[in-house]
């Protein structure tokens, strides 16, 4: 016995996409033809107009001369054709003109714009790297200090010394980095100031 999956499935292949491949094929056809007889009706009720004339030397009505301007070779509708034309075409020439000079104007806010982000992002690098050399230098002056609480009592006097001399060489050592790190902070901020981020373009 036939599933009814299968005769569903034949029943489509065999009547239902032939019939709908012949609805879609003839009502394209019928639209194009349809067009084309429209279109064509249409040219032929389009008046015909004279033709234009050639003027030869022995049938020329102004004999040594060609009429440019009378009706014949350019009407009122071809001179204003004419006319806009060339408008056109200084209106275009004058559109690119305007768009090289936007666009010189934009590529050097772009160029002018990029150096000073390099340079503000060179000095951002400079103040992380001089607040890291900073906090490490708090950091070992605050572990001195605490340090000093643990020194034994029992030591001589030749070993309190020595250890006093070390502590004294640290608190120098992180007093002359916490100047550095001053420097350095000073550098990136001139840096700024000498590069600041540019106005918007009044392109």
């Amino acid at each position: 016995m036939t599933s009814p999956t299968l005769t569903v499935s034949t029943l489509l292949a065999t009547l239902i996409l032939p019939v709908l491949t012949g609805l879609i094929v003839g009502f394209a056809t019928g639209i194009i033809v349809g067009a084309a007889v429209t279109l064509r009706w249409f040219i032929r009720q389009i008046p015909r107009g004279d033709g234009v004339p050639i003027y030869h030397d022995d049938a020329n009505p102004t004999p040594g001369r060609r009429p440019l301007r009378s009706k014949e070779h350019f009407s009122k509708l071809g001179w204003t054709l004419a006319l806009l034309g060339i408008i056109g075409f200084i209106a275009g020439v004058l559109s690119l003109w305007q768009i090289r000079d936007v666009s010189a104007c934009l590529a050097n806010y772009a160029q002018v714009s990029a150096a000073s982000t390099q340079a503000r992002a060179e000095a951002a690098d400079i103040d992380r790297a001089a607040d890291r050399r900073a906090r490490d230098a708090t950091q070992d002056s605050v572990d001195a200090i605490v340090s000093l609480f643990d020194v034994p009592r029992d030591l001589g006097p030749e070993e309190r010394q020595k250890i006093t001399d070390e502590y004294r060489a640290r608190f120098a050592r992180n007093r002359d980095a916490l100047v550095s790190v001053e420097q350095e902070k000073t550098h990136a901020e001139q840096i700024r100031d000498a590069n600041p981020i540019p106005a918007q373009p009044a392109c």
